[in-house]
């Protein structure tokens, strides 16, 4: 299993977990997530297989930071270790960083600083090697966040990221005006 790093309230690294310990016991741990667009204005998303959480939903690609490693680091490797996509770190553009508290049940505590990225990404996803996801796709920027596709975050949260990826010339507004996200928050508790 992999180890992570864990943190107490106020950021300070108390050492390091199993990181399924982390998400059995609610540590505070750190995830980065990428946010692919594309020049039409989609979001590369990939279908998860075989996870803890949101397992046969639509997300970004995500990883856990390893000890020591930076969420720079994990963005990039979460686009090479979920789609095979090569990126240099000074491809991503960091968005925002937040304190989330999505998942609580007997099992699972989803306990984390996550840290978005934006990625410019105009690729076919047909050509992807997919390791992590059972299959990848284009969606338009406005349905992110309307079940089945998630960021696991707020309403409000992803109406943050999405101003952020427009901001830094990821979308344009137009991408966003054809609907209404619906973010995650309340979502993924509705499927139980």
């Amino acid at each position: 299993m992999a180890n992570i790093d864990i943190y107490d309230e106020d950021g300070n690294c108390l050492g390091t977990a199993d990181r399924d310990e982390a998400h059995r016991k609610g540590y505070l741990h750190r995830n980065s997530y990428v946010i692919p667009c594309n020049d039409r204005g989609e979001v590369l998303l990939g279908l998860r297989k075989g996870k803890a959480a949101y397992s046969g939903m639509w997300a970004p690609p995500a990883e856990h930071p390893g000890p020591g490693e930076t969420s720079l680091e994990a963005a990039v490797r979460a686009l090479k270790e979920e789609f095979s996509i090569e990126a240099s770190p000074s491809d991503l553009i960091k968005l925002i960083e937040l304190r989330v508290k999505l998942i609580d049940t007997i099992d699972f505590k989803d306990n984390e600083k996550q840290t978005y990225f934006g990625y410019r990404w105009n690729g076919n996803p047909e050509e992807l090697k997919l390791r992590e996801n059972k299959e990848a796709r284009l969606w338009p920027a406005y349905q992110v966040g309307s079940p089945p596709l998630v960021v696991p975050v707020s309403n409000e949260n992803l109406r943050i990221i999405l101003r952020e990826l427009k901001k830094n010339n990821l979308l344009k507004r137009r991408h966003l005006k054809s609907g209404k996200s619906g973010g995650f928050f309340g979502i993924y508790f509705s499927l139980f």
